[in-house]
């Protein structure tokens, strides 16, 4: 093999492995969704006690059903920036807080 075909070829890896990155973008969409959800468990908590408690369960597995997938979402991002990785790792720990408090509040 040439040096200029092996030259070509790592190249063609690198832009696959940086046109795979996920951009600051897609972390902007998880972490706002992760805060929408946190309103979410915050209202529901305030109005449980107004609420019949079926409602409040069903309303609370739908909830960390969807924390979950953002959690999922979260840990799926490759991120190249370290800086942005530990704000998605940050945020993959607060996913998992939440879902617990999802599950002290509703349970």
């Amino acid at each position: 093999m040439s040096l200029v075909a092996v030259l070509a070829a790592t190249v063609i890896a690198i832009g696959l492995i940086r046109g795979n990155a996920d951009s600051p973008d897609e972390l902007k969409i998880q972490l706002s969704q992760l805060r929408s959800q946190a309103g979410e468990l915050a209202l529901l908590t305030e109005q449980r006690d107004h609420l019949p408690s079926a409602f409040v369960s069903a309303q609370g597995a739908q909830l960390l059903k969807k924390i979950d997938s953002t959690r999922a979402d979260l840990e799926a991002l490759r991120l190249e920036q370290p800086t942005l990785q530990a704000v998605r790792d940050q945020a993959v720990r607060q996913a998992r807080t939440l879902a617990a408090r999802v599950s002290a509040a509703t349970h």
